[in-house]
């Protein structure tokens, strides 16, 4: 295994998908094996509820590994976190000869985006559910009334973000507003991958100042904004969950391989999906008693959110990692681009 191989396989590998393009990784390679490293201060600190968001990033990413490597001759073997004393060691990955072609989904590790757009109305056909969700850790649903159920209980988030002093900074600090930015693979969120119609897009301009919103807020802008949010999500194909036992670092890195199938399966089949897993993770913050950051009056609403998207996808137990929307929708306006992997390239 060549370090050259482990570049080519790295720049493929870190198109994985990360909460507000954070990519919250870096990498050594020493003898030549791969050493990925969590970098825990690039996500949203409030989001990011231990590690979680960040680690199913990474568990994007070691998908990426594993599909990208044959077409460069390797099996790519994984242990995660194999040292205890690190915490900020996801995983090492050493690699094997393999006479194995292409991975089916290797073509679209690069082609997969976050599409915010309006979906289409339009059901998915059985082979495509067979596909998408084989999983026995995905539980999807597509009736009618079952969406409008999540996607008003997932559109909290935008309410509780727009009303919440921190968050409301953290997510208008983390927008590039110019282009030249997000070429560069800067983290954070390009303002055109939002797909704000126009004089929403202006608006944001006023909205990044937190006394602006609180004004708008007190005439009902926030409850507004979710309202809005909720048709958006509630018309797609179905909406989906990832779940896992437990909520260790390990279940979260899975349910982020989960995901990132899911999501490649979705591009070769011509669908597009967009996450919807911030109240997801407020409610995580939220249940293990962490609320500082939360008006009193949030707690309830973000609790019963939860609860109402447990109830509807029949989740009795376990943990729900991610949920996402999918359906048919036109081309996303822009994307987001990432930096060149940093690689520390230990001598023999």
């Amino acid at each position: 295994m060549t370090v050259e191989h482990i570049k080519e396989i790295l720049n493929i590998a870190v198109w994985a998908p990360s909460g507000d393009n954070s990519q919250p990784w870096r990498f050594e390679v020493r003898n030549e094996k791969l050493y990925i490293f969590n970098i825990p201060d690039r996500d949203n600190p409030i989001l990011n509820f231990k590690q979680s968001g960040s680690y199913v990033a990474h568990g994007g990413l070691i998908e990426n590994i594993s599909i990208a490597s044959p077409h460069f001759g390797y099996s790519a073997n994984v242990s995660l976190f194999p040292d205890a004393q690190n915490k900020d060691l996801v995983a090492s990955v050493s690699f094997e000869n393999t006479d194995k072609k292409d991975h089916p989904l290797f073509n679209y590790i690069k082609q997969r985006v976050t599409n915010r757009k309006p979906y289409k109305n339009e059901v998915l056909t059985q082979e495509q559910k067979d596909i998408l969700f084989e999983s026995d850790n995905v539980f999807f649903r597509e009736d009618k009334a079952e969406k409008k159920i999540i996607a008003s209980a997932a559109s909290t988030m935008e309410r509780i973000a727009l009303e919440t002093p921190a968050i409301h900074k953290l997510f208008f600090r983390g927008i590039l507003w110019n282009k030249k930015d997000n070429d560069a693979g800067q983290g954070g969120l390009y303002i055109k991958t939002l797909e704000l119609p126009p004089p929403i897009r202006v608006a944001f301009k006023f909205l990044k100042h937190w006394a602006i919103t609180n004004i708008f807020n007190k005439i009902g802008f926030s409850k507004l904004a979710s309202k809005g949010n909720a048709g958006v999500y509630a018309k797609s194909s179905a909406l989906y969950v990832v779940v896992m036992d437990s909520d260790t670092g390990k279940d979260f890195i899975n349910a982020g391989r989960i995901s990132q199938r899911i999501w490649l399966n979705a591009t070769k089949l011509g669908l597009s999906v967009q996450p919807v897993t911030g109240i997801l993770f407020l409610a995580r913050r939220v249940i293990a008693g962490d609320t500082g950051v939360f008006l009193n009056s949030h707690i309830p609403l973000i609790k019963n959110a939860y609860e109402k998207i447990k109830a509807t996808f029949g989740i009795g137990s376990g943990t729900i990692a991610m949920m996402f929307r999918v359906g048919y929708a036109n081309k996303p306006t822009a994307r987001s681009y990432r930096l060149s992997p940093h690689i520390n390239i230990e001598d023999k």
